[in-house]
C-alpha cells in the first residue's frame, strides 16, 4: 500500500493545530528539528517510520489512522455523533484506532449479521403476510 504524502502532511498539520502545538514544540516532543518537521508538513521530505510512530503515539491514534485516513473528516463526524449519538462517536473513535486487519474482521462479522437479519425479516414478513390473508 503506497502512502499519499499530501494526505499524510495534511493529517500531521491538522493534528498539530488541533492539539495546540507550534511546529517548534511538536518537533522537540518527537526529537527532531523544526526545519525537518516543517519539511514533512510541506511534503518536501518523507517522515521515517520512527517519526510516524512517535506522532501516532503522541496523538494516541493508530499508525494506519495517521498515515492512511483523511482526518479532516473525523472532527466533523465526531462533532455530529458526539452531539447526536455519543456512544456512536466513541465507537467510531475506537474503530478508527484499530488495525486494518481488525477492521476487516469486524466488517466481515457485520456483513454476516446483516445477511442473517435480512433473511430473518424476509422470512418474517412472508409469514406475517400469509397469516393476515388466511
Amino acid at each position: 500500500m503506497s502512502v499519499d504524502l499530501n494526505l499524510l502532511s495534511k493529517n500531521m498539520k491538522l493534528l498539530r493545530i488541533m492539539n495546540g502545538f507550534s511546529q517548534e514544540e511538536l518537533a522537540s516532543r518527537i526529537y527532531i528539528s523544526r526545519t525537518t518537521y516543517t519539511a514533512y508538513e510541506n511534503c518536501h521530505k518523507t517522515p521515517s517510520l520512527q517519526t510516524l510512530d512517535s506522532l501516532a503515539a503522541l496523538y494516541n491514534i493508530g499508525f494506519d489512522t495517521l498515515v492512511f485516513h483523511d482526518l479532516s473528516l473525523r472532527p466533523l463526524n465526531n462533532m455530529y455523533l458526539n452531539n447526536q449519538e455519543p456512544d456512536l462517536g466513541r465507537l467510531l473513535t475506537e474503530y478508527e484506532q484499530l488495525t486494518i486487519s481488525s477492521r476487516k474482521l469486524i466488517m466481515e462479522r457485520m456483513n454476516t449479521l446483516l445477511e442473517r437479519e435480512e433473511i430473518f425479516y424476509t422470512h418474517y414478513s412472508r409469514n406475517t403476510a400469509a397469516v393476515r390473508f388466511t
